[in-house]
């Protein structure tokens, strides 16, 4: 499947999301018209949930990129800059990041949350939760890796609002 230009950012079911600069030749496309009809993140996110309950991955991915790019968006027009957005980082949900020193991973769950040991939690939630299981707090803390890619999720986070501030 090509890739497509949402808002300056690349997306493509088997690539990262990442700004338009990073590549040289991309492909246009425009968006599934139930996704145009999502003016919020609120709006895209019931959308995402509601194509994934229905098997329609595609409207799913597509809407939480959707909602990523509003929150980025929010940003660049003087918002705060959100905390972690996986979605924005190019990971969806599904994806699955890992400690590579402790042999840990969690599983993306939507644009906040993580999935591990079968429920849903945020990340600094799950960190602590492994150094009260005895892991050293140096080899938790920034070292989350996207096992896709292998960089760091906090190098792909800072690549999406670069340039923005």
């Amino acid at each position: 499947m090509p890739a497509k230009i949402f808002h300056g950012l690349i997306y493509s079911r088997s690539y990262m999301v990442l700004p338009v600069n990073y590549f040289h030749f991309i492909r246009n496309e425009t968006m599934h018209p139930l996704i145009e009809k999502c003016k919020t993140e609120k709006d895209c996110l019931a959308l995402a949930k509601n194509a994934r309950r229905k098997n329609r991955d595609d409207i799913a991915d597509d809407a939480n990129l959707r909602a990523a790019e509003l929150r980025r968006e929010n940003f660049r027009n003087g918002g705060r800059r959100p905390d972690i957005d996986y979605h924005i980082c190019g990971l969806k949900d599904g994806s699955i990041i890992y400690l590579p020193e402790i042999n840990i991973e969690a599983k993306v769950w939507s644009h906040r949350t993580l999935f591990f040991e079968g429920s849903e939690i945020y990340i600094t939630p799950l960190e602590a939760k492994l150094m009260e299981k005895g892991f050293p707090r140096k080899k938790i803390a920034n070292r989350w890796r996207s096992k896709d890619t292998g960089e760091l999720v906090n190098d792909l986070y800072n690549k999406a609002y670069s340039g923005l501030e």
